[in-house]
């Protein structure tokens, strides 16, 4: 929304050629799209999908500009740790390449997916069946994957290793096929 919405909304209300009631009305408003911008251009940077020195720079300008001038323009607003926390982004920018390759958004996808695996409230059963649903629906599986080591004592008790009762490693396992394996639902 920052980068694309926001930026033509604000243009065609306070870039210019906009009519507004007074001059002085019109150069604050173009002062605040300028601002903004600042912050916007910050923004695209940082979501670029490569980083070079010369954009790290660029973006470490950007967001100074928006940091200082933000009482200037927005004066209720008071400087909040993100602001502060803002300007380091440019050492991460250095040493960690672009935002995309370091930033959480697959790693709270991951706790999401990991906070709906049924666990039937068995503590340390829950590693056990994710590691039996890798081995079980994985269609490239090294040598020795059926080790009994590697399977949950559900899967152990019911004799499954060694006994050619596992699909075959291009088959993947059908749900009640599944749950008759892994009994950890």
């Amino acid at each position: 929304m920052i980068t694309v919405y926001i930026p033509l909304a604000l243009i065609s209300l306070w870039g210019d050629g906009t009519a507004h009631k007074s001059n002085n009305l019109s150069v604050q408003l173009r002062q605040v799209l300028d601002h903004t911008m600042a912050l916007v251009q910050a923004v695209h940077i940082t979501c670029a999908r490569s980083m070079t020195i010369k954009r790290a720079v660029a973006y470490r300008s950007f967001i100074g500009i928006w940091v200082s001038e933000l009482k200037i323009h927005h004066p209720s607003v008071d400087h909040r740790p993100n602001c502060h926390m803002s300007i380091h982004i440019y050492e991460f920018l250095l040493s960690f390449g672009p935002v995309r390759s370091w930033w959480c958004f697959p790693f709270e996808h991951l706790i999401g997916q990991l906070q709906h695996l049924p666990t039937n409230n068995k503590f340390g059963v829950c590693r056990l069946y994710i590691l039996c649903e890798i081995i079980l629906n994985t269609s490239q599986r090294p040598i020795g994957i059926y080790d009994s080591h590697l399977l949950c004592p559900s899967c152990q008790a019911q004799g499954l290793v060694g006994l050619g009762q596992l699909p075959s490693s291009n088959q993947r396992v059908s749900s009640p096929l599944r749950e008759s394996l892994c009994n950890q639902r």
